[in-house]
């Protein structure tokens, strides 16, 4: 009797063993198949870049609200607001390497960064619009 019990034991150890590995297998291989770290942290470094262009956004709207308080007209470009010491130089292009654009309709402001995809009029473009008259 006690000879079937040692056999029984040692059919379960081994079809425990057997069931670890194959489950060490499958998680092995979902692992391969989730997406890759490189691809993670492209997404993190994209939206960390689009909090900092609508952190330069804001600052803009900043300073052109104080070049029209200081001089009375509106400037007509992104890069005359800096080269008028409002903005530290370097503040021309957005996080992913574009031009922000400014641009009025009436009385509102507009500054635009085209964003990750670096195409504007698309749905990922941060916009800053504002009253400026």
């Amino acid at each position: 009797m006690r000879l079937v019990w040692i056999i029984v034991i040692l059919v379960a150890i081994g079809w425990f063993l057997s069931w670890g590995d194959s489950t060490l297998k499958e998680r092995t291989q979902a692992a391969r198949e989730k997406p890759r770290s490189e691809q993670y942290i492209a997404g993190t470094l994209d939206r960390g870049k689009a909090g900092a262009a609508a952190i330069d956004l804001n600052s803009y709207k900043q300073a052109i609200i104080m070049y029209k308080v200081n001089k009375g007209i509106r400037p007509q470009s992104l890069k005359e607001v800096v080269d008028a010491g409002y903005l530290p130089g370097g503040m021309e292009r957005d996080p992913f390497g574009q031009l922000y654009e400014l641009t009025y309709e009436n009385d509102r402001a507009r500054i635009t960064s085209p964003g990750a995809d670096r195409v504007r009029g698309t749905a990922d473009d941060k916009v800053e619009e504002f009253p400026i008259d």
